[in-house]
């Protein structure tokens, strides 16, 4: 069993290494031109405050915050897997842009409002978001090696017979991915929470 886990965690590195990094770009490319613009177009402080707070939920303790991160943020990578029944290789990466724009708006604000930008991305944001983006983009990876197979199939009914190519079962492919699913990203969504309800709100009451 322990073998069959170091396997599954070695494959899912060897396999999704690349895209993977090319993930951590879109995301960090997203947030610096989100911060950038809105700092060019001097977007409306009070407007996106209004927005912040309709959008992000409040908690009443800290387990509660725990249990609601974890859900939404198990809500975001199932969204993004149900891609992989659309052979559209664009449509993983949506979520990642949405993030990373989210990210470059809560960095305009924070220097709209005169605040340590680095203190608050070291404090408030990279203790649990370098674990919580990683799974997100582990789960456009996971959903990306879908979608090509599904892409070579769909070439295949177009192909003569003598030009067919051997593609993988679906199966096989939706069985690899489950078994990561609760392998790898439910306990990395878990610590990422963790650290989010417990650990970066201590650090942000306590150091900033």
């Amino acid at each position: 069993m322990i073998d069959r886990i170091k396997s599954i965690y070695q494959d899912t590195y060897l396999q999704n290494v690349k895209v993977f990094l090319v993930g951590w770009i879109i995301f960090i490319f997203t947030a610096v031109v989100t911060a950038i613009v809105c700092g060019m177009l001097h977007v409306d402080l009070i407007s996106i405050l209004k927005d912040l707070n309709n959008n992000f939920p409040s908690y009443h303790s800290q387990f509660s915050s725990f249990i609601g991160i974890f859900l939404n943020n198990i809500k975001t990578c199932l969204q993004i897997l149900i891609f992989s029944l659309i052979p559209i290789l664009f449509f993983p990466w949506i979520s990642i842009i949405f993030n990373g724009a989210v990210i470059g708006v809560v960095a305009y604000l924070i220097v709209a409002i005169h605040k340590n930008l680095f203190k608050m991305i070291l404090l408030g944001l990279l203790p649990h978001g370098v674990i919580e983006i990683s799974m997100f983009i582990l789960c456009a990876c996971f959903t990306i090696k879908i979608q090509r197979l599904w892409i070579d199939k769909i070439k295949n009914i177009f192909r003569s017979k003598l030009k067919k190519k051997p593609v993988d079962r679906l199966w096989i492919y939706y069985k690899q991915t489950f078994e990561q699913f609760v392998l790898i990203i439910i306990p990395g969504i878990a610590v990422a929470a963790f650290i989010e309800a417990f650990i970066t709100s201590y650090l942000l009451d306590h150091f900033m």
